[in-house]
Formats: structure tokens, C-alpha cells, sequence
């Protein structure tokens, strides 16, 4: 429920600001990937590096617009099958007009061919807005036309709020 009502007034927050045609969104421009870690380049500055162990990630650091932070993903079930191809990164910080926000969302499919229903992998979400981690769902496909999405975090991701925020 909490995750319907932040899901709600993210939509209401994005709906009030001033949206120009094509919001800025950054692709991957490059990665990296070891047993341990997933590393991935999106447009020009910016970068989200994925901490692996055993099949899940346990922590991301995100790289955005010079400011880094640090996030622990202890309660959640984020998988480790990652995928760089269709990542994107919406940052709101780029729009134009005075309702700007330092709102970041990024998405990404997971899973292996197993998990692909209705021709779709799931796709997770993660959300932060003022530095929190606010939002961290995942889509399922359950019908051709229809989806769901369940929280990746158990409790919800609330107080996760960053390690560490730093200016690069």
C-alpha cells in the first residue's frame, strides 16, 4: 500500500512539472562486469555501479551530476542478472521550466530467459528524489496486455537513506 501511495504522488510530482518533448533520458555508453560487480556508463557524467554476491545485488552507488551516493540493498531482491541493454536513466534535474526536482529514476530489465513472460523480462525501478532511495519496484508482465508491479524491498525501502553523498 505505501509503495501504491509513494507510486501516486511520483506520478503527481511528475505531472505538475514543466515536461519538455522527450524527457532527458541517458543510455548506457559503455559497462563492466565481474563476479562482484556490474558497472555502467549512462550519457556523459553520469555512472551506476552494481555490488554483486551470490544472485542478488546487495548495494548500488549511483553517480549523478556530481554527486554520488550509496545505497544498501540488505531487504531487497534485486537479481544479479542484470541487463545493460535498454537501461535508461530519467533525470529530472535536465528538464526545463521552475518545477525541476533532483528526482532520478532508473530502469532496467533482470532476470534470465526463464523469467521472460509475454515476451518481456521483468523490469525493476529505482526511484530517488532528494538523495533517497524512494522507490524500488519491478514490473512482471502477467498478460499481453497487462503487468504488475510488486517492491523489490521487504520492508519497503523507507528509512534508506544514502551511505554516503558526496560532490565528485
Amino acid at each position: 500500500m505505501r509503495l501504491l501511495a509513494l507510486l501516486a504522488l511520483l506520478i503527481s510530482v511528475t505531472a505538475a512539472a514543466d515536461i519538455v518533448a522527450g524527457s532527458p533520458k541517458e543510455k548506457p555508453t559503455g559497462s563492466t562486469s565481474t563476479a562482484s560487480d556490474l558497472i555502467v556508463k549512462l550519457g556523459t557524467n553520469s555512472s551506476v555501479h552494481f555490488y554483486l554476491s551470490g544472485e542478488r545485488a546487495t548495494s548500488v552507488e549511483m553517480s549523478v551530476a556530481g554527486h554520488r551516493s550509496v545505497f544498501q540493498l540488505d531487504t531487497c531482491v534485486l537479481s544479479r542478472e542484470i541487463r545493460v541493454e535498454g537501461m535508461e536513466l530519467e533525470r529530472d534535474d535536465l528538464r526545463e521550466g521552475e518545477h525541476r526536482s533532483r528526482a532520478v529514476t532508473l530502469m532496467f530489465d533482470v532476470g534470465s530467459e526463464k523469467d521472460r513472460r509475454f515476451g518481456k523480462l521483468p523490469r525493476a525501478q529505482l526511484t530517488w528524489m532528494q538523495d533517497r532511495l524512494m522507490v524500488a519496484a519491478q514490473h512482471h508482465k502477467i498478460a499481453p496486455n497487462e503487468e504488475t508491479t510488486s517492491p523489490l524491498c521487504y520492508p519497503d525501502v523507507q528509512p534508506n537513506t544514502s551511505l554516503e553523498r558526496t560532490r565528485d
